[in-house]
């Protein structure tokens, strides 16, 4: 994909919000948030793929991911004034058939068209519980990852200027009050994740998000999460608690050592492809085809 191609998404995105603007030009504020999310998100993407060292092409079908991700939850909630897709319609679902519909992948090659849908459709299931060419996984695992760093980041926002007082929709009508419920705690220590059925206070819900650390597929994103304090700040929203802060201490150890630990790994495979480069070059014939090499890696380093 370029940019040409992207401008055009970019243009076709507007439209559609705009149409979900009152007569003055202003925006409800639960949806002027996900309008925010989606610009934020989009950044996001294309930031990581640019760190994993995606190509051009790929970096910009990252970035129309991010964009285009939550294109439904406009009409979702024009029509049903939630954001739960049980009280709704599947959210990633809609996306999906209002951006098919649309008309505008057919630009796209149908690699491109392939990777950007799918990545819409299944970017909000619990599990990637699907089979998908590699590639588009590639694009699912990063929309996943940005899209829980700003839902992080606006959760923390909400709450910190009480706006779930007056939009509770905001956070899923939850009491805003309560104490963390027991099954949810029990099942979380018991398998990483909990289930919604056990979701009634802010504090259960920001325990839900708490478990997506465990769910996060790259490092830049992981680096971004530790960087920005989301954790921390998601510790600010819920009540005390000392089974709640015991999640919260493994899942802060759980960040700090994958982070680490993948910094390691990164290391050691950049020093054995040294090496690997460093050889080969010892051998003549393979000089010519490595001339073009960055120099740096032929210079001497204590590693």
């Amino acid at each position: 994909m370029n940019q040409q191609e992207l401008a055009q998404i970019r243009k076709w995105y507007m439209y559609f919000a705009d149409k979900y603007r009152a007569k003055d030009g202003s925006m409800h504020l639960v949806l002027q948030l996900k309008f925010d999310h989606s610009q934020r998100v989009a950044a996001d993407c294309r930031e990581i793929a640019t760190e994993l060292g995606w190509p051009d092409y790929e970096i910009t079908t990252a970035e129309v991911i991010g964009l285009l991700h939550d294109v439904s939850r406009f009409p979702q909630f024009a029509e049903y004034k939630t954001f739960l897709d049980h009280r709704s319609f599947d959210h990633g679902e809609r996306g999906y058939r209002i951006v098919s519909e649309a008309g505008i992948m057919s630009p796209l090659n149908g690699t491109e068209q392939a990777e950007i849908l799918n990545s819409i459709r299944y970017h909000n299931r619990r599990n990637i519980d699907v089979e998908l060419d590699p590639d588009c996984l590639r694009f699912l695992k990063l929309i996943r990852d940005a899209d829980k760093l700003d839902i992080l980041e606006v959760v923390y926002d909400t709450i910190k200027n009480n706006r779930h007082k007056d939009y509770p929709e905001i956070l899923c009508h939850v009491n805003p009050d309560g104490p963390a419920t027991p099954e949810l705690i029990a099942e979380i220590r018991k398998y990483g994740y909990g289930s919604f059925e056990y979701v009634k206070s802010m504090t259960d819900m920001n325990l839900m998000r708490m478990t997506w650390v465990y769910n996060i597929n790259y490092l830049p994103a992981l680096r971004r999460l530790s960087e920005r304090r989301l954790l921390e700040h998601l510790d600010e929203t819920m009540l005390n608690d000392p089974d709640v802060e015991d999640l919260m201490r493994k899942a802060r150890r759980f960040v700090n050592r994958e982070t680490r630990n993948t910094e390691i790994r990164q290391v050691l495979r950049s020093y054995l492809l040294i090496r690997r480069w460093r050889y080969a070059l010892s051998i003549p014939a393979s000089r010519e085809a490595l001339e073009t090499l960055p120099s740096f890696l032929f210079k001497r380093a204590d590693m």
